[in-house]
């Protein structure tokens, strides 16, 4: 196996890892039980992406959690339910809903966000300033170049008759 071979799947390995961590119900449980509320991961990723992202339709909202809008809309049910978002009118189509964080939502994903900062930083508490940095711009450039931000478009095919 050539040496770049072996660095990919080492890489693969890792990266399974870091996702494992990152989605661990586990861990989501117990950042749950720190700042007192019970919202399962669903949810919490939701309104983070809410939080990050600013105000969204279902759809922009779904996409950008990469799943499916009727699965979704259940779960932004129980985040409106819970008065953690709110659903509004689309300035352009009175069909359409935007959703956004309301104040105790905000203040929510700001705790669950904080939380995992700090469980992220006791983790990583042997690490420099620096280390910190430099692991954080690989994983940007990492992030960019799986998702295919970082590169060109592909060019058109000529188009045949």
């Amino acid at each position: 196996m050539s040496t770049r071979a072996a660095s990919l799947e080492e890489l693969h390995r890792q990266l399974e890892a870091v996702v494992g961590f990152a989605g661990d119900p586990r861990a989501h449980a117990w950042m749950a039980d720190r700042v007192g509320i019970s919202l399962p991961r669903s949810q919490a990723t939701a309104l983070w992406s809410l939080q990050a992202h600013g105000p969204l339709r279902l759809a922009d909202l779904a996409g950008l959690l990469d799943v499916d809008a009727s699965n979704l809309s259940r779960t932004v049910t129980a985040l409106v339910d819970a008065g953690l978002v709110a659903r509004s009118e689309d300035g352009g189509d009175r069909r359409a809903r935007v959703l956004s964080l309301t104040a105790p939502g905000r203040k929510v994903g700001a705790r669950l966000r904080a939380e995992w900062a700090a469980a992220l930083g006791a983790r990583l508490s042997g690490w420099s300033d620096k280390e910190l940095a430099g692991a954080a711009a690989v994983l940007s450039r990492l992030t960019a170049s799986l998702s295919g931000a970082d590169q060109q478009p592909a060019p058109r095919a000529p188009r045949t008759r």
